[in-house]
């Protein structure tokens, strides 16, 4: 296996994890997988854990687990007439949006 991280100076810990299950807005929509956001928030020091080593698995390989990537897409109405799917833009509630956005701020801290 290559490992894609060596140019990569990223520590993640479980305690960073836990702190942004902590943080995160429980007042969002799930995702793909169905599972609240308040849910993850109220067990963060049970699946702190796991998602840590999914998080350095991902950098690892290079790759995100095939879930991530899957997302619920809806329109949202912005303007004019109703009628036509131009007045509408796309809104995707996507946990790993969220996630890669966590990441990115634990790696800009490092």
């Amino acid at each position: 296996m290559v490992n894609h991280t060596e140019d990569i100076n990223v520590e993640i810990t479980e305690k960073k994890v836990r702190s942004m299950l902590h943080a995160i807005k429980i007042d969002k929509s799930p995702g793909p997988d169905g599972i609240h956001l308040l849910f993850l928030h109220n067990t963060a020091q049970e699946v702190a854990g796991p998602i840590t080593l999914i998080f350095k698995k991902s950098l690892a390989e290079g790759m995100l687990p095939h879930d991530w990537k899957r997302a619920n897409i809806s329109p949202v109405y912005k303007k004019a007439t109703r009628n036509e799917a131009g007045n509408y833009r796309p809104v995707c509630p996507a946990r790993v949006v969220r996630w890669l956005d966590h990441l990115d701020a634990m790696c800009s801290r490092v």
